[in-house]
């Protein structure tokens, strides 16, 4: 009988995760084949040229721990290197997110069905285009170990935690928010074996990539993640006035995704126990501390609290009456509304228009058609710059950057980046150059940058729509092979 019944459980178990997969498939794939953004290329960037005679950080200076970049490395090798590998392995990660938050709203609230409503709303939740959550951003894959960090704190499993947390930080820098979770819980213990416990599991996996960032070259890792990092995105960077007014246009931006979980969560937490509001106010405070530590307060930063504000959706189906209770399903009600009209309509456009009205940048939409051209006209050894943005051009050229600037905000966190692109242009060092943007106005007009191009014997020979001009040092020759 006890056989049957382990059984019998282990297959309601398979069904359960089965039955969240598909849906999370289903719920993310109108987004497969939307065309992949700057972030997404600079990962995916760094893992091909990863180990193609190639070290990161000394050839392939980029500003994370290797965590994200051997996501992205496993994701070409098990799945393939398309935009629809990608994201197909990101919804893998989402489902299997997915799965943590159902045992833990199950474990808080002692019901499957409440697990089962959280991570299905986790699921459409982080989904949605205006938190980015169907990209496969660094914290859609930090929230899986965080969420698990989280977790294993709350049933005091400090060392485990602690490695999450670890683990978490070497995909993003957020990772920190869940040591800081733990630790608000632990403060009022002041158990200092349980602190060393938490700190020695933390330190592990940063530890390691620090050691392969010594090994490799330890001048190039510490100007590459630590020097550059502070100078280009950090809360160092920006001032108090320019974070704020950031985050102000972001919480408005993102507050249909963001307000219809904040309510559910007052309802939820509002009539728990004392130590769940606490935990659930230290998660949140330390997810803020995480996000914060960007410098700017990009809509994909609120990923991050999607987890903690889903886990508490279950127990809405088990919520009795009370003196509140109208007043609450009428806000959520109401708050419900906005996601409704502002988000679902995407699941229904077709890829291009989703990444038009939601970017507005129109060389997401001929980044790979511009990329095949160039790697099409260009040798294998030879290097192009991309101005002033779209890595995810250098990713489907296959051809590495003769400069490492791959976003528009690191020139603007930095002047001697231009006066180095101008120099290397100047030099010829670039075989092509792929116009994307403007220059920062700081530093020069468009009409101005394009002077030296031509000043420095560079021709246009492509354009892709209104956006993207290929300028070329050479003649382009059609016999070249595609390599």
């Amino acid at each position: 009988m006890a056989q049957h019944t382990l059984d019998r459980d282990t297959l309601k178990q398979t069904g359960l995760m089965v039955s969240l997969f598909l849906v999370t498939l289903l719920i993310r794939f109108p987004f497969f084949n939307v065309p992949m953004i700057s972030d997404e290329g600079g990962y995916a960037y760094v893992a091909y040229f990863w180990g193609k005679n190639f070290q990161p950080y000394v050839d392939i200076p980029f500003d994370r721990l290797q965590g994200i970049f051997i996501i992205y490395k496993l994701i070409f090798i098990l799945i393939g290197e398309s935009i629809f590998a990608i994201r197909f392995a990101a919804s893998l990660y989402t489902a299997a997110t997915a799965w943590i938050i159902f045992i833990f709203s199950k474990h808080l609230f002692s019901s499957i069905a409440a697990g089962l409503v959280s991570a299905m709303t986790f699921i459409v939740f982080v989904t949605a285009p205006g938190i980015e959550g169907f990209t496969a951003n660094g914290e859609l894959f930090a929230i899986l170990p965080l969420t698990w960090a989280a977790f294993l704190t709350w049933k005091q499993n400090w060392f485990w935690a602690g490695v999450l947390s670890g683990i978490a930080l070497t995909i993003k820098p957020i990772g920190i928010s869940g040591y800081i979770l733990a630790f608000l819980w632990l403060f009022s213990d002041r158990k200092s074996r349980d602190f060393i416990r938490l700190s020695l599991g933390f330190v592990i996996a940063p530890l390691l990539c620090v050691l392969h960032g010594y090994l490799i070259d330890w001048q190039a890792f510490r100007y590459s993640f630590i020097e550059n990092r502070l100078v280009s995105a950090s809360p160092i960077t920006f001032s108090l006035e320019d974070q704020f007014a950031s985050l102000s246009i972001s919480v408005v931006q993102v507050l249909p995704v963001i307000l219809p979980l904040m309510t559910i969560t007052l309802i939820v937490l509002i009539n728990r126990p004392k130590k769940e509001q606490l935990f659930f106010l230290s998660w949140f405070v330390s997810s803020i501390i995480g996000m914060s530590i960007g410098g700017n307060w990009f809509q994909h930063y609120f990923v991050q609290l999607i987890p903690l504000l889903t886990i508490t959706c279950g127990r809405i189906l088990l919520f009795k009456n009370h003196q509140f209770v109208k007043a609450y399903y009428s806000l959520l009600i109401f708050s419900s509304i906005f996601f409704l009209f502002s988000e679902i309509p995407y699941w229904f456009y077709e890829p291009k228009k989703i990444s038009k009205n939601l970017y507005g940048r129109m060389a997401y939409l001929y980044s790979e058609q511009a990329g095949e051209y160039v790697r099409q006209n260009s040798e294998p050894d030879e290097k192009i710059f991309v101005a002033f943005s779209e890595a995810q051009i250098y990713f489907y050229a296959k051809r590495q950057a003769s400069i490492p600037v791959f976003y528009h905000l690191q020139l603007i966190s930095y002047r001697y980046g231009y006066d180095a692109i101008v120099e290397q242009i100047s030099a010829g060092i670039p075989s092509m150059v792929v116009y994307c943007r403007p220059p920062p106005e700081i530093y020069a007009t468009w009409h101005e940058f394009r002077s030296i191009l031509l000043d420095s014997g560079y021709v246009p020979v492509k354009q892709f729509g209104h956006q993207i001009t290929v300028y070329s040092k050479e003649p382009v020759e059609p016999s070249l092979a595609m390599d």
